[in-house]
């Protein structure tokens, strides 16, 4: 494996393992319900996580910028965890070309483009229900679908400038 190859698996290992993590904490939150494409998201990010997993140095890299300030200050601000989990893997499918996406997700492109689409459909029916909860969800998922880029960018960043052993 070249180096760069190494550096967009473990891009890709990264942001499933990141969807999991969004997914499985939204399901443990009881929050409102998810567009079945977030189901084989979260089931692939599970999958990806126990069977690729991290090596050593790959860990310690991902603790060391876990700790950054940026990622902290990311992690303090309130985000939509599903849309946060469909923007990250949206941004990630039309940045990455599918050749170099490895471990490879057995969800179409097409399909992780419209699970924002259902979310979004989703959404319409609850601002029937209650306008007042819409507009501070609305608000919500606004600053989320930004939080996702700004996520997205400076992870893409840091493991692309990042020099691994052995490459």
């Amino acid at each position: 494996m070249t180096e760069k190859q190494h550096k967009y698996s473990m891009l890709n290992r990264v942001v499933l393992a990141h969807i999991f993590m969004w997914l499985d904490q939204h399901v443990k939150n009881k929050e409102i319900a998810m567009p079945d494409i977030c189901y084989k998201l979260k089931a692939a990010g599970y999958a990806s996580k126990i069977i690729n997993g991290f090596s050593e140095e790959e860990i310690k890299f991902l603790l060391k910028l876990g700790k950054d300030e940026e990622f902290m200050e990311m992690a303090r601000t309130p985000v939509s965890l599903v849309v946060m989990a469909l923007e990250v893997i949206k941004y990630h499918v039309t940045t990455v070309s599918p050749e170099l996406r490895t471990p490879k997700l057995n969800i179409s492109d097409k399909k992780l483009m419209v699970g924002k689409a259902a979310y979004w459909k989703f959404m319409v029916n609850e601002k029937k229900k209650n306008q007042e909860d819409y507009e501070h969800q609305k608000e919500v998922i606004d600053d989320t679908v930004k939080q996702a880029v700004v996520f997205y960018d400076a992870l893409f960043s840091a493991i692309m400038e990042h020099k691994f052993k052995g490459y």
